[in-house]
């Protein structure tokens, strides 16, 4: 769970990573990332502790992020330090991008979110966010779509 300081949220963020399988034995591979938004009153690790996520997704040769949203709903607000969304796409996927192997471009991400955290998809960007594709249209192992 690598802390982060975050200027949008004015404090330290803090999110968790699941690596998928291969991604030390494979260091020339770029893998697509799927950050898994939590519900309210959830933290960055929910998914893992509270879900099978390993289990279920530990073959998918994806990256996971999942990245404490607080009670924050995942959007920019007009409160003092409110800038969930501005954190989230301007401060954690570039870091995200800088730090892991990751497929860094649009096709390569997707959203998806529990509850609060699927408010962000489905009210603030009906057509994908930015950052995602909406539906994700990964590659597969061989690197087609």
């Amino acid at each position: 769970m690598p802390p982060g300081r975050s200027d949008a949220l004015a404090g330290i963020r803090s999110y968790r990573v699941l690596l998928p399988a291969g991604y030390v034995s494979e260091p020339r591979r770029r893998y697509p990332v799927l950050y898994l938004l939590h519900g309210k009153g959830g933290d960055q690790d929910d998914w893992a502790d509270k879900t099978r996520l390993a289990e279920r997704l530990g073959g998918a040769g994806l990256l996971v992020v999942m990245p404490d949203g607080d009670d924050g709903w995942y959007i920019d607000g007009a409160a003092e330090a409110s800038g969930y969304e501005t954190q989230i796409v301007g401060e954690l996927i570039p870091h995200v991008d800088s730090r892991y192997r990751t497929i860094a471009r649009r096709d390569g991400r997707a959203v998806p979110g529990l509850s609060m955290g699927g408010y962000y998809e489905h009210h603030e960007y009906p057509g994908g966010t930015p950052g995602s594709t909406g539906t994700p249209a990964f590659p597969t192992s061989s690197g087609s779509s």
